[in-house]
């Protein structure tokens, strides 16, 4: 499911696939400074944002990672945060700069994605 951000950039850059890939974390130690909450009642998850594109026959990618995403191990939900705790943008931003180094003279996409870049950086 395609967030808010998401929608928007596809029709900014409709030839680059932006999706947030959720697994979970099972190295992630539990880092949580609130006595109050119990460590069994969470689960550590964390976040890829994958920027892709189809360049000469081959798929390239670019992505952020962000681990240490706490979620309430009873609510068994398959939806998590779109918004990544606040950090979608940057992470978006971070995954189309790395696919933007991967796919120099590839000009068809270069400019879809320079132009998400200035949206994102804009808005």
């Amino acid at each position: 499911m395609q967030s808010p951000l998401q929608k928007q950039l596809a029709t900014i850059a409709p030839n680059i696939a932006i999706e947030t890939i959720w697994e979970r974390d099972e190295y992630m130690e539990w880092d949580v400074e609130d006595d109050s909450l119990d460590p069994n009642d969470f689960e550590a998850w964390s976040a890829e944002v994958r920027a892709s594109a189809i360049i000469n026959g081959k798929i390239v990618i670019g992505y952020s990672l962000l681990g240490g995403i706490w979620q309430d191990r009873y609510k068994k939900t398959t939806v998590f945060d779109p918004e990544i705790d606040g950090y979608e943008r940057q992470m978006t931003m971070e995954a189309l700069e790395e696919l933007l180094g991967k796919i120099i003279g590839a000009r068809d996409i270069e400019y879809p994605i320079g132009d998400a870049l200035e949206f994102l950086h804009k808005n």
